[in-house]
């Protein structure tokens, strides 16, 4: 049986109570975005506490993206992103041996986010789709005809714009966010999918042969709303592996 000491009402510091009123307050938008915020002596006084419990409490904020510090000027709210908070933590936990578990996240992850969206994606979401797609075929057809590092980023961030617009369509954020995480390690893991391809691409537009286009193939599936043409080009798709 556990204490009753474990019941009692545990204490915040005083940094972290000055943390979440700040972080209210924007929320709230008592300050706007590229608006200025009190200077740390009168934030010290509106709550109360001494400058460097404050001061503990905008560095949090600033770390986080959700403030930033303008030299000579002063503490201003920042448009924050949470794909660009996500990107810098993802540099202290991704890492090459979390390659091998990408198919198994993307499985989770983009399938289902995929399931919802043949239901709830909108024309013209599909339409945008579309575009992606678009760009995805010119930037292919860079690649291979001169195949710079430029062309390659350029294929690579469409790719990703692509499987990045499936998370959207299933109009859950919680699947956009998870897609965000992963990012970067997504990023890698198609780069080496592309390095590998890249031979039988070339050899096929050598002999004018066309290429298997499944992404637009996805496309035209979740336009038809056809579940079963749609889940098994898009299980093709991740499910591809490649030696490292």
């Amino acid at each position: 049986m556990s204490s009753n000491k474990d019941l009692r009402v545990k204490r915040m510091p005083v940094h972290e109570q000055v943390f979440n009123n700040l972080k209210d307050a924007i929320n709230e938008g008592r300050w706007q975005v590229d608006e200025k915020i009190p200077t740390e002596m009168e934030l010290s006084e509106i709550f109360g506490v001494n400058r460097l419990t404050v001061r503990m409490a905008l560095q949090r904020l600033i770390g986080m993206g959700i403030l930033e510090s303008r030299v000579g000027d002063g503490t201003y709210v920042k448009d924050f992103s949470f794909r660009d908070y996500i990107e810098k933590a993802s540099e202290f936990y991704l890492d090459a041996d979390l390659l091998d578990k990408v198919c198994e996240f993307r499985n989770a992850i983009e399938v289902n986010a995929l399931k919802l969206a043949l239901h709830r994606a909108e024309e013209d979401e599909l339409e945008e789709l579309s575009a992606v797609c678009d760009r995805m075929d010119t930037a292919k057809a860079t690649y291979i005809k001169n195949r710079t590092s430029l062309a390659l980023k350029q294929f690579l961030d469409s790719d990703i714009e692509f499987h990045e617009k499936i998370c959207q369509l299933s109009h859950n954020d919680l699947f956009v966010y998870s897609f965000d995480i992963a990012r970067n390690l997504l990023y890698q893991y198609m780069e080496s999918l592309v390095r590998d391809r890249t031979g039988s691409w070339i050899e096929n537009a050598k002999k004018e042969k066309p290429e298997d286009d499944r992404h637009r193939l996805v496309y035209q599936a979740l336009k038809e709303r056809n579940i079963e043409k749609c889940m098994k080009i898009y299980s093709d798709i991740i499910d591809y592996h490649v030696e490292y």
